[in-house]
């Protein structure tokens, strides 16, 4: 199937043909394959260079050939030649792995073992099929519905661990303001930051690249951190459309609503937000 056609073409090659172990070797490997190969069908020759000068100067004549090396009785080891070149036969393209490479190592292994363990009857089974690709077929909906499911659940479990947290150490942000709303925050700034990182993992393609983008993406986070920390860009002196672009980011709706909520429980504003009321500070 991957040979030319009207042109004497041989099953496999096989090197060397001086060493009486290999020719033993490579008959039984014709005996028994089904249906057996004839004799003719096999190309024996010197050594492993002039299999390399045969398949170049031959392109097509030889799917693949066997290169056998005996380092002592016991050690037998062997490299496999393939011709890598497809032919479209019915409609596909013929894979040389699976049609020449992975039958042939198989036969060999099986008559090397037989030779090794002195028993030409030793039952030797192996079965192939194609591994699943792609793996799952399932439709993209289906992995993002799934991995949405897991991050909204870690998100939900880490927004009342960080809650719990503050709470714990007696923030004042959160001790003197409703735990509801400060529970929704966090949560709305998670769910904020797992759709960016879904956003994110759409752009980049490689997966090398995402430590470096990783690393860029907290340096920017710290900066702009620092400078809502100072009131830009949410303040009426600055520009409506600096803080939209501000507000695409989750850390900064992070920022400001800390910071609002800190200026309430501080009575700079308010002696607490709740819900929907004002209530007094402790």
């Amino acid at each position: 199937m991957l040979l030319q056609q009207d042109l004497h073409c041989f099953d496999f090659a096989f090197s060397p043909t001086n060493i009486s172990t290999v020719n033993s070797l490579i008959s039984n490997l014709r005996a028994n394959n089904v249906p057996p190969i004839s004799a003719d069908r096999v190309l024996g020759l010197s050594s492993s260079a002039e299999v390399d000068a045969y398949l170049l100067a031959h392109p097509g004549r030889v799917p693949a050939a066997i290169n056998v090396n005996i380092s002592s009785a016991q050690g037998i080891s062997y490299t496999l030649q393939t011709n890598s070149t497809t032919q479209w036969f019915k409609g596909k393209y013929q894979n040389p792995n699976t049609y020449i490479q992975l039958p042939l190592q198989s036969a060999t292994e099986r008559e090397i073992t037989r030779l090794l363990a002195t028993d030409p009857g030793l039952s030797w089974n192996v079965s192939m099929a194609d591994f699943a690709h792609p793996a799952a077929k399932a439709p993209s909906a289906a992995f993002w519905t799934s991995w949405l499911l897991v991050e909204g659940l870690v998100a939900i479990v880490q927004t009342f661990v960080i809650a719990a947290a503050a709470a714990a150490f007696q923030l004042a942000f959160i001790i003197h303001n409703s735990f509801g709303l400060v529970v929704l925050l966090l949560l709305m700034v998670n769910l904020a930051m797992m759709s960016f990182g879904f956003f994110i993992s759409t752009i980049v393609r490689k997966a090398a690249s995402t430590i470096s983008l990783g690393f860029g993406i907290f340096i920017v986070a710290w900066i702009l951190l620092l400078v809502i920390g100072f009131g830009v860009p949410y303040h009426a002196s600055y520009n409506l459309a600096l803080q939209i672009v501000f507000s695409l980011l989750p850390w900064s709706l992070l920022a400001k609503g800390i910071q609002d909520l800190a200026s309430a429980a501080s009575g700079d504003k308010q002696p607490g937000s709740t819900d929907g009321s004002s209530r007094a500070a402790a």
